[in-house]
């Protein structure tokens, strides 16, 4: 899943935004849809002291047939 978000940004943007603007504008955004998302695509790892990732045990398969 790859989430792709277009976003223009300013020319001179402001380091010190007015606060009542920047809710004004966000207000207009509906974020949930993005936060809801992020949270369904939530993967937990245990990672243990004999983890190995896919891409390990695909390397090593690889240097194991080479060698």
């Amino acid at each position: 899943m790859k989430i792709v978000a277009r976003f223009s940004t300013p020319k001179n943007p402001v380091t010190e935004p007015d606060f009542d603007k920047v809710e004004k504008y966000e207000d207009g955004f509906d974020f949930e849809p993005l936060v809801q998302e992020a949270v369904d695509g939530i993967e937990t790892l245990t990672i243990t002291k004999d983890y190995q990732s896919d891409k390990d045990t695909e390397t090593q398969a690889l240097a194991d047939d080479l060698f």
